[in-house]
């Protein structure tokens, strides 16, 4: 193991330029929160839907009562959102404080393996390298945003990382104990996001050939009894319980969309664009101190990319699917900074290499961070904007709802935005995209034959425009024409966006038509 100098006129000035960073990284990290705080995605009121039916024991399903369908992508992100629904906390408010928390919890790690990986340097100069990491990090704005939108996608990326920082360190020293933390992480990741699965796959894979050979035995018996026993016991519940092989959005973004289109390769390129222009050049250069520790982590991301480019990326905000790999290119990008310290350690020795090196990484750390800050303001403004929107239209919406009583029975609704208009007006809920309805995405039934075979109280449609029906949905035209041949008429619209109008349809003479016209 190479060891760079270590110069103690140098450490002050290292650790400096540290702490520099650390507050710029946390100054930021909490000003991007702070902005983003009010954003909430639609979709994570799909899971809470799915979690307070389980704390109120009808399972996991979509409609209590109803056969269970499996529209959520994350079980353990499920489960955790029980939680607040058992304690009768808000979960919304409970999503957030997890999501800050795990984002914590993977620039804390992030700290510590990059710290890890600079090998090459002198323990003190590591610092420097560590502390880019959780600034690139803290000063993205897609970490915040993420953070605090009520998805998984933050204990995605903390779990991802630890697969990654665990593999690193079994490759580093082969011990039981670390073998086992691979295969917690890996089954923890697998559970989290289906792509966690492929990624963990290819990381054992990889690590498997990296080691020795007379470590192979005790990896593939880790493997055995902490990633495949688990995730077939797991898998054989779900089968049972759903009866379905996949979880409902994969056959919605990949089985039955247009085969052999690549959906995903637009958002792939915008999101390699994005890293190449204001990280590139770092990780360039950090490929040139990325070693084999590195090297499933770097594969398993390269993997990721071209996985999506196959799907949909259907709500796919800041790059959602993405961004659980972003850490790993900055963790190269981090090693940048580190590869530099010790070319310039080397080039004027004594000091002056180093601290010539610190005022670079310094500068060039702290221009990217302005440089994002146009992109920032831009999605910040997008994201508020959203928030508003969705509290005005879709909650209000389902607010109202809500304290709707049907005379006969439990009301039934018909939605394409399936994730707050379901959650809080705790209707029946038909999801015309297919996501909550197996009959649609799976046995792939046409969507207005069975809604209207269901009788649904209110079907709900979204239109471009607010005076003539533009459908937004490629069956938005049929449904329309349907629910007019069985009597029911456009009572309402409410705008959410600029081009993004909800219709409410419902029977003119039933009470709730005029229930309705009272939201207005």
């Amino acid at each position: 193991m190479t060891k760079g100098n270590n110069q103690n006129p140098t450490a002050y000035g290292l650790i400096l330029t540290s702490l520099i960073l650390l507050v710029l990284a946390v100054f930021m990290f909490l000003y991007y929160l702070w902005q983003f705080f009010p954003f909430t995605v639609d979709d994570a009121f799909i899971t809470f839907r799915y979690s307070r039916n389980l704390a109120d024991g009808f399972g996991p399903t979509f409609n209590p009562g109803g056969p269970p369908v499996e529209g959520y992508t994350s079980f353990t992100w499920m489960i955790l959102m029980a939680i607040p629904h058992l304690l009768k906390l808000n979960p919304v408010v409970f999503s957030k404080i997890a999501g800050v928390i795990f984002t914590l919890g993977f620039l804390i790690l992030a700290f510590k393996f990059t710290h890890f990986l600079c090998d090459f340097l002198d323990r003190k100069s590591r610092i420097l390298p560590a502390s880019v990491m959780v600034t690139l990090l803290a000063t993205f704005y897609a970490t915040s945003a993420h953070a605090v939108a009520g998805m998984e996608t933050a204990m995605f990326s903390f779990l991802v990382l630890l697969l990654f920082h665990q593999s690193a360190r079994y490759i580093d020293n082969p011990t039981p104990r670390t073998a086992y933390g691979i295969t917690l992480a890996a089954i923890l990741a697998g559970l989290t996001r289906p792509e966690g699965n492929i990624i963990a796959i290819i990381d054992l894979i990889v690590v498997t050939v990296l080691i020795p050979k007379d470590k192979r035995i005790g990896l593939l018996k880790a493997i055995a009894l902490g990633y495949l026993l688990p995730g077939v016991i797991y898998y054989i519940w779900r089968y049972a319980y759903y009866g379905l092989p996949l979880p409902l959005p994969a056959y919605v973004k990949i089985v039955t969309g247009d085969s052999g289109n690549f959906h995903g390769i637009r958002d792939v390129v915008k999101f390699i664009r994005v890293i190449g222009i204001f990280y590139g050049i770092p990780i360039i250069i950090g490929f040139f101190g990325a070693g084999k520790k590195l090297l499933p982590g770097i594969i398993a991301s390269v993997m990721v990319l071209v996985l999506f480019i196959v799907p949909y990326h259907t709500m796919s905000y800041i790059f959602r699917y993405l961004y659980p790999i972003v850490p790993m290119f900055f963790i190269i990008a981090a090693l940048g900074t580190g590869v530099v310290l010790k070319r310039l350690g080397k080039w004027k020795p004594g000091g002056a290499g180093l601290v010539t090196g610190s005022i670079i990484v310094l500068v060039v750390s702290l221009g990217i961070g302005m440089l994002l800050v146009p992109n920032a303001r831009l999605s910040i403004f997008d994201k508020q904007n959203y928030a508003y929107s969705l509290g005005e239209c879709h909650i209000r919406l389902a607010r109202h709802l809500g304290n709707y009583e049907k005379p006969d029975g439990k009301p039934i609704l018909a939605c394409a935005d399936a994730g707050a208009i379901p959650y809080y007006s705790d209707w029946e809920s038909i999801d015309t995209i297919g996501l909550n309805s197996a009959e649609i995405s799976y046995d792939r039934a046409d969507v207005a034959d069975y809604v209207i075979s269901r009788n649904p109280d209110l079907v709900i449609l979204i239109s471009e425009s607010n005076t003539e029906f533009h459908a937004r949905t490629d069956f938005g035209d049929e449904l329309m024409s349907r629910c007019i041949e069985v009597g029911m008429e456009p009572i309402s619209s409410m705008q959410f966006a600029r081009d993004y109008y909800l219709w409410l349809l419902c029977d003119p003479d039933d009470p709730l038509a005029d229930y309705l016209d009272q939201l207005q």
